[in-house]
């Protein structure tokens, strides 16, 4: 059996909709069991049990990702989305600032993932009250300059006010 086939198929059967993710946790699984190195699978598990709200589970396959292909951008930039969930912000912005190092944005080639990825680093600084830090001015105009859009940094009190709220509505 094509390992690779077999992940793709499990990845057309997620990308069905939520009544078909234990079908494709299963499929994504299997793969694990022909290959228990195939990063993308791990990848995707790792997704599939992000969008249950699985995060731990979620987490671990993430990181497994990473270690397999440390210069896959995808998978970082899921690991630090899981990290920012978690509440682990310095490992959160780690990663995402790997993933805009490895990202083709360096290469010349403007990617939106790169533009989210900087709006989530500047928003993390806010977060951490770091208003009028150079870090989070630079990821803005970062931000901006990949999306061409207006954005400018929100107060930091109600960004904090936010981000809270935010975080308790994601961990009811």
């Amino acid at each position: 059996v094509d390992v690779n086939a077999r992940n793709d198929l499990a990845l057309a059967i997620f990308k069905l909709g939520r009544e078909h993710w234990r079908r494709a946790l299963e499929e994504f699984e299997a793969c694990l069991s022909i290959d228990p190195n195939h990063a993308l699978a791990h990848k995707n598990i790792a997704s599939v049990y992000a969008a249950r709200g699985h995060y731990e589970k979620a987490l671990e396959h993430a990181q497994r990702a990473v270690r397999l292909r440390p210069d896959d951008v995808a998978a970082r930039r899921n690991l630090a989305r899981l990290f920012d969930v978690l509440g682990n912000s310095r490992l959160a912005v780690e990663h995402n600032t790997v993933a805009i190092r490895l990202g083709p944005a360096n290469h010349g080639v403007a990617d939106p993932a790169d533009a989210e990825a900087y709006r989530r680093l500047a928003v993390l600084a806010v977060g951490r009250g770091e208003t009028q830090s150079r870090f989070a001015h630079q990821n803005y105009d970062a931000f901006r300059a990949l999306t061409h859009k207006e954005f400018t940094l929100p107060n930091s009190h109600r960004t904090v006010e936010l981000l809270l709220k935010a975080k308790q509505t994601t961990s009811l």
